[in-house]
C-alpha cells in the first residue's frame, strides 16, 4: 500500500468542488479504497510525502484505527527513503 500510495499526486486526495473541476477538464478522478484503514495510510503517504501538514493528524487517525506509532515511523522512513534522488 505504502508502494501504490507513494505515487500518487497530491491531488489524489481531492473532495468536493475540487472533484468537479477535475470531472469538467477530464481529469480522472481518485477514488477512495474501501477499506478505511488503508485509505487512511494512502491519504497519510501522500500528505508526507508532500510535506503537509496535515500529515501529522492523518498520523492520529491511523493511530485511532489501531497502527502502532513504531509502524508509522516505519512507513515514514520508507517514504523518505522512497524520496531520495536516483
Amino acid at each position: 500500500m505504502v508502494a501504490l500510495a507513494d505515487r500518487e499526486p497530491l491531488s489524489s486526495l481531492a473532495t468536493g468542488k475540487r472533484l468537479i473541476v477535475r470531472a469538467l477538464f477530464g481529469a480522472e478522478t481518485a477514488r477512495a479504497l474501501a477499506d478505511p484503514q488503508l485509505e487512511a495510510l494512502r491519504r497519510f503517504v501522500v500528505m508526507y510525502r508532500h510535506g503537509r501538514r496535515g500529515a501529522a493528524a492523518a498520523a492520529e487517525v491511523l493511530v485511532s484505527l489501531g497502527f502502532s506509532r513504531q509502524l508509522l515511523d516505519d512507513v515514514r522512513a520508507l517514504v523518505t527513503v522512497s524520496m531520495r534522488p536516483r
